[in-house]
């Protein structure tokens, strides 16, 4: 069984891709995690059953301590996903994580610049294969 933890607040889109996920691969398990400081519980007290990647938006709800890290203009949202990535790294988890965003790679190649080195990017699209291709190869590596 494919285990996949979903960082995603958009409800919506969270089941489009459990679907997609379940087409692609039958069967899934999917855990999904709504926002920066639920993804940071989850974490401290370790996931269920370790997964075997973690799908992350970019630009989901942020915590208060995220705030401070960006301009008091700046949304607590914006690129909460990179502060969930880099506290999964700097635990030492190696779990493939794929960054999901509707925003162009050009709009974030200073932020992907600083990710770990199992973390990949993909830009959202309206029929996934590009993030269930990803998957696919990631879990046929590993």
């Amino acid at each position: 069984m494919l285990r996949v933890i979903l960082v995603e607040d958009d409800g919506d889109q969270a089941e489009d891709i459990r679907r997609a996920l379940v087409s692609a691969f039958g069967d899934v398990s999917v855990e999904t995690i709504t926002s920066e400081s639920d993804f940071q519980q989850a974490i401290y007290g370790a996931f269920d059953t370790a997964p075997h990647v973690i799908v992350i938006d970019i630009m989901i709800q942020g915590s208060a301590e995220g705030q401070s890290e960006f301009p008091a203009e700046t949304p607590a949202f914006h690129m909460a996903g990179f502060r969930c990535e880099a506290l999964l790294r700097s635990r030492g988890d190696a779990t493939p994580v794929i960054l999901y965003s509707v925003l162009d790679r050009s709009v974030l190649e200073e932020s992907l610049a600083r990710v770990g080195p199992n973390t990949q990017y993909v830009m959202k699209e309206l029929h996934l294969n590009s993030l269930t291709n990803v998957i696919g190869k990631l879990v046929s590596t590993s």
